[in-house]
């Protein structure tokens, strides 16, 4: 019996992406870098991958580079979420509203002459400075 065109097997022409390595586990571990607010090189090394590889695969996958953009919000919405838990203590209340609402709560002082105008240079040893 021969095979026919339709009855052979379908063999997967081009370059593997990762060189062989299971696709599955490269991501999980780029994954990890980046929901700790790590950069494509970071993960192409954590995940033992060269960055041109990384990079071409993201080229190709826009879901992943779409998850990973959305990946690299982790860290900064745990640290806000830290930020905010600690405001019932009154100092970081106080520092997070000196820096949220300036105008009411900063501690910067503006010093100024009359009507807003430059304040006069000190005079040193009867020379202007």
């Amino acid at each position: 019996m021969n095979n026919t065109q339709a009855e052979r097997p379908k063999k997967s022409a081009g370059r593997k992406w990762f060189d062989g390595k299971d696709e599955e586990a490269v991501l999980t571990k780029c994954k990890e870098v980046w929901a700790l607010g790590g950069n494509d090189a970071g993960a192409a090394y954590w995940a033992e991958i060269t960055g041109a590889s990384l990079s071409r695969y993201l080229d190709a996958h826009a879901e992943i580079k779409e998850f990973r953009n959305a990946l690299y919000q982790k860290p900064i919405l745990k640290a806000l979420q830290t930020m905010i838990k600690s405001l019932d203590d009154p100092e970081y209340a106080k520092w997070y509203l000196e820096r949220k609402m300036k105008n009411e709560f900063s501690s910067r002082q503006e010093l100024t002459g009359a009507d807003g105008k430059d304040l006069p240079t000190p005079i040193y040893g009867g020379q202007a400075q």
